[in-house]
């Protein structure tokens, strides 16, 4: 389940990162009965898990006034922004070709890239490697344009099937990558 949290526009980043996490806590307790966060600690490319729990698998995400977090029992990644305008410039240098006909395209290109980045960052989450990669490497026009629930991502030239889910939640783009089939009901906390 995607959990969700709205907070404080003026929160500093260290402030952003605490309410995520106060917001995952709340998220365990309700699914698994945890009276407390448990220690979390970092991979060597920086993805969050559990130390005694290695079975739930999480993520967690914020932006200037919301926070995010998924729970699986299989990996997982999430991201979410607040739909600015787009700047072709920065499009362009995140965007594969096919992305960026597909973007050239949209009415709304705001929202499409906010929708495009937010993607690309949840499935690098998702990944574990973080933005340390050549997005334009990246190619997820097929989660874009796809109905099926199993998405194809293209990392590098090699095909990767994954569920994936993005959804608007008012000015924000939260989207979500899995290895297994999500429950997408959003709950506030």
């Amino acid at each position: 389940m995607i959990y969700w949290r709205s907070m404080p526009e003026d929160c500093r980043k260290a402030e952003q990162t605490a309410c995520a996490q106060q917001l995952l806590a709340e998220a365990l307790k309700r699914e698994y009965q945890m009276p407390a966060l448990p220690r979390i600690e970092k991979t060597e490319s920086g993805k969050p898990y559990f130390v005694d729990y290695p079975e739930i698998q999480f993520n967690y995400s914020h932006c200037r006034n919301m926070a995010v977090c998924v729970l699986s029992s299989a990996r997982t990644g999430i991201d979410i922004e607040t739909i600015r305008p787009f700047h072709e410039r920065t499009a362009r240098r995140f965007c594969c070709d096919r992305e960026w006909n597909w973007l050239k395209g949209q009415e709304d290109q705001d929202q499409a890239w906010i929708r495009i980045w937010t993607l690309k960052e949840a499935y690098l989450k998702y990944t574990g490697t973080g933005i340390r990669t050549d997005l334009k490497q990246l190619d997820i026009l097929d989660v874009l344009e796809s109905r099926t629930e199993q998405k194809v991502i293209w990392d590098h030239g090699k095909q990767v099937c994954l569920y994936a889910e993005s959804i608007r939640n008012g000015r924000e783009w939260i989207s979500v990558f899995g290895e297994l089939k999500m429950n997408t009901t959003m709950c506030c906390v």
